[in-house]
């Protein structure tokens, strides 16, 4: 029998590091920075400990509920070397990688550093994604399953010590913050039996307001009580989340949305306070239905007096006293939802896929790319009550630590997943291939042409785009249609030969290869958020992938299945990711705005139940236990 003496993981772990690194398909970077995804990581701890267990302790760590309630409780199983990594190990490999003539295997990508990051990665993405609540961790033999006590204190300071290096507790502030246990009864919530429920009268027209970090789309609807949804939307709009100056408060920024809508109620000849109002929030949200509340901090704060973007710059009063919900009460009655946004637009999937699809036996994992990234699952055909704060999960294991990068500030730890799959995706790569940026709409206007479709109408929005963004001395250009068009001819000039000019190298264009990277990093975000979630479905939506997004999602499907190891094609498969397909997102329809107003129409008005029929909500338990 073989003796731990006998097999060390690490040369193995080393050599599996190098040929990634060296492998042509992912030889790039994301953002200036070399990528390392996690998932992959994960899987090469995984083969060789399956192979040679006796060299290998299993970490688990077992999240619950702190409150006993429905949600499942999850576990996650990382296999990590016995000889764990002795800090001194660490800060050479830290030190060498501040070295600018240090070799790559010496520095970010020392085979020891990146499997401490790896294993700090997944305390943080278990808790980014579940949500607060009990975490238990153990360490067990891989072979026997017998708990271990040599290496786990070695593995606790090395993962702390990363945590340490790595701003780590700024996210441990945004928990605590969500998990704010004083705000669970609010003075002025009431309770849910007081909530006006309409079932017996007309169904009521039902208002969807989807806000997010950059627009704010909404929809009027007009419901049938026989059924049939997607609603047609009546009315629907836009308008932009920021202004010249900062809103003084929610009221302020609930009376801002509400001015933009009412002339539009009025042209419809209805009274605000008839409707039933659904609204999506960008950032997380707690509460019984129908009494829901801003609980957590994210990005669109920093349009706020007095709250920051920066995570550990507010507090969990300044946060609550928002009061969102509250001042869309005073326009709209009290038949108002709040909802997280990724809710929204689980709740229109779930709407959507039900007629077509048996969702009981499925856990299907919706991802919606936007100013961020919108995450949710769909478990039992019930949507399951976790953070799903997936921009704030690490991801990027060789990304510099923060401190060690000079140009960089923020929130996060280096290698979160913000960038993967947002508005900010297609932009960053294109600035990695040619060295500056190219926005959403130019890519899927270049897409269309690729594919020889019919692409006049983007190309108008393309150039529309182009003038709006003209710094301020070059303004006079606006009202010169002659100059504006030769001012498009040359950017549209710029981007053929970028963008669609085969190379003779390669054989292909750079806009296919924009489009293979956004679909690597797609696959690496899935793989990484359904082994934490246990996905076996994936459905793909966002207004910046529209156009690429049924080819991304293609693609992404094949690098599952040749890198991941995902069986995509068997339905039973222990380890399967099945039916990712991509949700069109039409321009100007919101599916967060759907279904919010779903959401809203659900608990006030459907003739289902006196209480409503559909009492989904994001609800986290309080309880941060460091």
């Amino acid at each position: 029998m073989s003796t731990i003496a006998d097999f060390d993981p690490w040369p193995g772990i080393r050599k599996a590091i190098e040929r990634y690194r060296n492998w042509e398909p992912r030889s790039w970077k994301f953002g200036g920075h070399d990528f390392l995804p996690v998932p992959y990581v994960n899987r090469v701890l995984r083969e060789l400990h399956r192979e040679r267990p006796e060299g290998f302790c299993l970490m688990l760590l077992k999240w619950s509920a702190a409150v006993p309630d429905s949600i499942a409780a999850r576990t996650f199983a990382l296999p990590l070397p016995l000889d764990a990594p002795e800090e001194d190990s660490l800060k050479s490999a830290l030190d060498l990688a501040r070295e600018s003539d240090a070799s790559p295997d010496d520095g970010w990508w020392n085979e020891r550093l990146v499997v401490a990051r790896c294993a700090a990665a997944a305390w943080v993405n278990l808790r980014m994604l579940l949500g607060p609540g009990r975490l238990e961790i153990e360490f067990r033999n891989a072979k026997s399953g017998e708990q271990v006590d040599s290496p786990w204190k070695k593995w606790i300071e090395a993962i702390k010590w990363v945590q340490q290096q790595d701003n780590h507790d700024t996210l441990r502030a945004f928990l605590l913050q969500v998990g704010c246990a004083r705000y669970l009864d609010l003075a002025d919530q009431g309770s849910h039996d007081a909530i006006p429920h309409r079932a017996a009268e007309k169904s009521p027209r039902v208002l969807g307001i989807d806000i997010g970090g950059t627009s704010i789309k909404w929809g009027l609807f007009g419901p049938s009580v026989s059924g049939g949804y997607p609603w047609p939307p009546i009315r629907q709009g836009a308008l932009r989340t920021q202004r010249e100056f900062k809103f003084k408060d929610g009221q302020d920024f609930c009376q801002y949305v509400f001015s933009q809508i009412k002339p539009v109620l009025d042209e419809e000849g209805l009274n605000p306070k008839s409707l039933c109002v659904g609204i999506t929030w960008p950032g997380p949200v707690r509460g019984k239905a129908g009494r829901e509340y801003v609980a957590g901090p994210s990005g669109i704060m920093g349009n706020f007096e007095r709250l920051s973007s920066t995570i550990t710059a507010n507090s969990p009063d300044a946060i609550h006293a928002l009061k969102i919900r509250e001042g869309f009460v005073g326009l709209f009655g009290d038949c108002v939802r709040l909802i997280n946004d990724g809710d929204g637009h689980v709740i229109f999937a779930r709407s959507l896929l039900k007629a077509s699809t048996v969702l009981s036996d499925k856990r299907l994992m919706v991802m919606v790319a936007g100013t961020g990234t919108a995450l949710g699952l769909i478990e039992g055909g019930a949507i399951a009550p976790f953070l799903s704060e997936v921009g704030k999960t690490i991801i990027n294991l060789v990304e510099p630590f923060l401190a060690c990068q000079k140009d960089r500030g923020g929130n996060f730890p280096a290698g979160v997943a913000n960038q993967l799959f947002s508005e900010k995706t297609n932009p960053r790569i294109a600035k990695d291939l040619v060295g500056s940026a190219v926005s959403n709409r130019e890519v899927s206007w270049l897409y269309k042409r690729w594919n020889q479709e019919e692409c006049q109408s983007e190309e108008a929005q393309c150039a529309e785009e182009l003038f709006a963004r003209l710094p301020e001395q070059l303004e006079w250009i606006r009202n010169d249609q002659q100059r504006k068009a030769i001012l498009w001819q040359a950017r549209r000039d710029y981007l053929d030969e970028k963008y669609l000019t085969v190379s003779e190298i390669s054989g292909t264009c750079t806009l296919g290869c924009l489009l293979e990277r956004a679909s690597w990093l797609a696959a690496d975000l899935i793989a990484m958020c359904a082994d934490v979630l246990k996905a076996n479905a994936v459905y793909m939506s966002g207004g910046p992938i529209t156009a690429i997004g049924a080819e991304l999602s293609r693609r992404a499907k094949e690098h599952l299945k040749t890198l991941y190891g995902f069986d995509t094609d068997g339905p039973d498969a222990p380890h399967a990711i099945n039916g990712l397909e991509f949700l069109a997102d039409k321009p100007q329809a919101s599916m967060a705005a759907m279904g919010a107003a779903k959401a809203a129409w659900e608990i006030f008005a459907s003739p289902r139940s006196e209480l409503g029929g559909d009492t989904s909500v994001r609800e986290i338990d309080p309880v941060f236990l460091a």
